[in-house]
């Protein structure tokens, strides 16, 4: 079983009834995962999100309309609970891997992951976004796994790491002539 970790996301289903977090939340990220469920059979995986406005919750949990921003602030007032939260699903879950999708100021709270992860490896999305999204996909699909909080190329060739960046292999795109 892996973990998924992902943030909530600015883009949201405006509907005045409950809905589940999952069904609520309306960004890229989710739109690749749920293709990713919709295209294969992906390996087992268990998701838990990070909002803003209410820590970290189950993707079923039904949640009001809201509009809260993760700031560097609230990430630090909300970081000990949310961590709290994440060890409590990490030891119910018993993960053999996680994959934190988030923005910067949602990683800021959770980090480091040893506080809340111990052993299991963990690895977070960094770059640009299309590059993320192709990461959050392979991974999701089984293509990549978690190393040692980083990642390991398992069919695709797509991922280098450097340093703490990832990049996808550089290939030279000819300037469009004006005009064209």
């Amino acid at each position: 079983m892996r973990l998924l970790v992902m943030s909530c996301s600015n883009r949201k289903i405006k509907e005045p009834a409950l809905m589940p977090a999952w069904d609520r939340y309306d960004g890229p990220a989710y739109w690749v995962v749920n293709a990713a469920i919709r295209e294969v059979s992906c390996p087992p995986t268990t998701h838990i999100i990070i909002s803003a406005k209410l820590g970290v919750i189950e993707p079923t949990l039904p949640i009001p309309d809201y509009n809260v921003k993760m700031t560097p602030f609230l990430a630090k007032i909300q970081a000990p609970r949310i961590r709290e939260a994440l060890q409590l699903k990490v030891d119910e879950v018993k993960p053999s891997e996680i994959l934190v999708f988030a923005g910067p100021h949602y990683q800021a709270a959770i980090m480091p992951p040893i506080s809340w992860a111990g052993d299991v490896p963990v690895s977070a999305v960094w770059g640009q976004l299309g590059f993320r999204y192709q990461l959050l996909r392979a991974w999701y699909r089984g293509g990549v796994a978690c190393l040692n909080g980083g990642f390991k190329v398992l069919a695709s060739g797509l991922i280098i790491k450097e340093g703490d960046k990832f990049s996808l292999p550089r290939t030279e795109v000819p300037k469009a002539k004006r005009g064209e």
